[in-house]
């Protein structure tokens, strides 16, 4: 069960980037 935690740390990495990417998109979008 080596390659649970890479991937666990990928999946968590991925999904951090994508909630800065949607703050982002909100952020833009309240400011026009």
């Amino acid at each position: 069960m080596d390659y649970v935690y890479p991937l666990a740390r990928a999946s968590e990495a991925m999904a951090r980037s994508m909630a800065r990417h949607v703050r982002g998109k909100i952020v833009i979008q309240a400011t026009r």
